[in-house]
């Protein structure tokens, strides 16, 4: 009875697998997709670019110690 059950298991793996396969025939074809708008990012801000925001008041070497 076991091997009867594994014979079947098998035959139905086997009658199901090309079914399976069949349904990737077209993976990959991106044709029928519409393309999208690609919009540029802004740049990126240059190095110590810090806007309208002022310097700190002792300059940037200086540091509070505590």
């Amino acid at each position: 009875m076991k091997s009867f059950i594994a014979m079947l298991a098998l035959v139905s793996c086997a009658l199901t697998a090309p079914v399976a396969q069949g349904s990737y025939g077209n993976y990959g074809d991106y044709g029928n997709v519409p393309p999208s708008t690609v919009e540029n990012p802004p740049q990126p801000a240059k190095y110590a670019d810090y806007g309208a925001y002022p310097p700190p008041v002792g300059g940037y070497s200086e540091y509070k110690k505590e």
